[in-house]
């Protein structure tokens, strides 16, 4: 009998959905034309029969008398590595010429199939071929795609070459096959890329053309003019295979939100998923949310949601230091439907690019560079495989650290005073006892203009003359306060009170109002660096005002005898001495209080004796 497993094969590998896609198909068509020409038709589901929709017919007697029954296998298709992956039982019925009610002619059944078109191998759980009515003028069907004969019932034999002209070998198929295994190999390549048959099947299958990632057809097909190992040569030895003919699957996606990844991204930096390009069936707009965060990171919905499909993407961003596998579920919805899929990702490890910010002439900043690192094992090694190119310097950890103590320390070049910003690069590497890998650190060099500070001045005029009494002030001096060295400094709005002056960045007020005063006064100062920036701040003058006073004083004299001087504890207020008054305020009662200078003198009334007191008062300039 012919082997039936070729056309399970290349059905699987139509049928499979791209997993790293996300993509559920479903066979929409199952085709084999023989070498003769001639078109016959496979059933593979039950449903209606129509001439070429692929349905199963139930009630044909052959599928009857041999129990064939529909197919309940799902399909995935993985593009990113060519595999298809059927789960569950793929029953398909070839039957001769483009009517599903046609005799049927040859059943085969697989378990579990998985055919990887880029490793050309296939395996199954299991699979069995049952061979039907040969009619004249089948030609190729079944697993070998060959034409074996008119009628072979149940025990047929059939020679068939393996490998092409240079490699004539025959092998004999008798009565019906079957196998089951976990997994049971149908066919691979070997290591020169000639064809080797595994149990019969030979022919490899290739992908046509694939739609799938924005919703349309995957189709697949053993031609033979697609790849190296699909042509089937036929020796002097065994000419009657010269008939073998082509088969060919179309599958269409899904209808509904399909799975995507995994998707490979770099850690702590955001990538922008388009969830949406492999979905099918929805209708705009939509609204986009992610039902499932992920937990290694952040996903987040971007674009007008709801809107159109086209605008609206997730970028997922992981966590600084986190690898390896992460997942997270979005849910779309139109006016009707509603459909929620997974999407994978896949953190690499290894180390990321960092970012930083500095001024010219601020000395060194450092950069944790470890921070967003992962995938490492302390200790490692820090070193700078490029150098900073714009002139600066970086200076890794000495001897090994742990990780996340990663810091580097940059210090941006001694260039010619400019206002340009720009961003110098350098690279570094980190290694531990079995992982390296290098990242690039990109710090921005900006401008150091120059900073005045507001500042603030107190000025005495207690026991002198207010005229010429100064306070000086120091202007912001060289560095990032001052900005690029060289500077001046000048007074753009002198006070009230007094002048200002400057010598280098001293600024030295001096009060020059003859007249008592106290309160405040005020005068702005400017700064400009090399580069022409300039700041300005106010400096607040204060003239303080001071209150004189006259401390309080106790003496003992005798009847009828004025006292000795007693001198007066007094503190000045503003001015001098002599620019202050000193009186009696208020006399005595039993005597005269006398003042002369600082010093008061007591004497009591005749016969007086018992306690008295006066007050001084003194007032100063103000």
């Amino acid at each position: 009998m012919r082997k039936a497993i070729f056309p399970l094969l290349s059905l699987l590998l139509l049928g499979a959905s791209n997993l790293a896609s996300g993509v559920t198909v479903t066979l929409l068509t199952d085709n084999t034309r023989s070498g003769s020409g001639a078109l016959s038709f496979q059933a593979f589901k039950t449903c209606a029969p129509a001439p070429g929709n692929g349905c199963y017919n139930p009630a044909n007697s052959w599928n009857v008398n041999n129990n064939v029954t529909g197919s309940d296998a799902t399909w995935d298709w993985n593009s990113a590595t060519g595999t298809l992956t059927s789960t569950g039982t793929f029953w398909t019925t070839s039957f001769l010429g483009s009517n599903p009610s046609a005799t049927s002619v040859i059943s085969d059944k697989t378990v579990g199939l998985t055919i990887n078109t880029t490793a050309q191998t296939t395996t199954a759980t299991s699979y069995n071929c049952v061979e039907g009515n040969f009619l004249a003028g089948v030609g190729a069907n079944g697993c070998l795609n060959v034409s074996i004969g008119t009628d072979f019932v149940t025990s047929s034999t059939a020679l068939y070459n393996v490998g092409g002209d240079a490699n004539c070998v025959q092998r004999t198929i008798a009565g019906d096959d079957s196998s089951t295994g976990n997994p049971r190999g149908l066919f691979t390549a070997d290591a020169a890329g000639v064809c080797d048959a595994v149990d019969g099947a030979y022919d490899l299958y290739t992908v046509v053309s694939d739609d799938t990632a924005t919703g349309g057809n995957l189709v697949i097909s053993n031609g033979t003019d697609i790849g190296t190992c699909l042509v089937f040569t036929v020796p002097a030895c065994a000419p009657e295979l010269a008939s073998a003919g082509a088969h060919w699957l179309t599958f269409g996606v899904a209808s509904g939100a399909n799975d995507d990844g995994p998707i490979d991204v770099q850690q702590a930096v955001p990538t922008s998923i388009d969830v949406l390009a492999n979905d099918v069936g929805f209708t705009d707009p939509v609204t986009v949310t992610v039902s499932t965060p992920p937990t290694k990171g952040t996903a987040t919905v971007v674009g007008t949601s709801p809107g159109a499909q086209a605008g609206i993407t997730i970028e997922y961003t992981s966590n600084a230091g986190a690898t390896g596998p992460d997942t997270f579920s979005y849910t779309v919805q139109d006016a009707g439907n509603t459909g929620t899929a997974t999407v994978s990702v896949n953190i690499l490890a290894g180390a990321s690019d960092d970012t930083a910010t500095t001024t010219r002439n601020s000395g060194p900043i450092n950069i944790n560079v470890g921070a967003n690192d992962g995938g490492f094992t302390d200790p490692v090694t820090l070193t700078i495989a490029v150098a900073p190119d714009a002139g600066g310097t970086a200076t890794p950890p000495v001897g090994t650290v742990a990780l996340a103590n990663g810091i580097i320390s940059y210090t941006p070049a001694t260039t010619d005073p400019g206002t340009a910003t720009y961003t110098e690069t350098f690279t570094y590497q980190v290694t531990d006892n079995t992982l390296t890998d290098t990242a690039v650190v990109r710090v921005t060099v900006t401008n150091a203009v120059p900073d005045a500070m507001v500042g603030a001045l107190t000025i005495s005029t207690q026991g002198s003359e207010p005229l010429d009494k100064t306070a000086t002030f120091t202007a912001p001096g060289a560095g990032g306060s001052l900005g690029n060295a060289p500077s001046a400094v000048m007074v753009t709005a002198p006070g009230t009170k007094g002048i200002a002056t400057v010598m280098v960045n001293v600024i030295t007020y001096t009060i020059t109002d003859a007249a008592f005063f106290t309160g405040t006064d005020t005068f702005t100062y400017t700064i400009t660096d090399a580069d022409g920036v300039t700041d300005s701040a106010d400096v607040t003058v204060t003239i303080a005002p001071e209150t004189p006073a006259v401390a309080n004083r106790s003496f003992t004299t005798t009847e009828g005898t004025a006292s000795a001087p007693q001198a007066l504890g007094i503190t000045l207020g503003n001015g001098s001495q002599a620019q202050h008054d000193i009186s009696v305020s208020t006399q005595a009662t039993n005597g005269t209080c006398a003042l002369n200078g600082t010093s008061l003198t007591y004497t009591p009334n005749a016969a007086y004796t018992g306690g008295d007191s006066c007050v001084v008062t003194i007032t100063d300039e103000d």
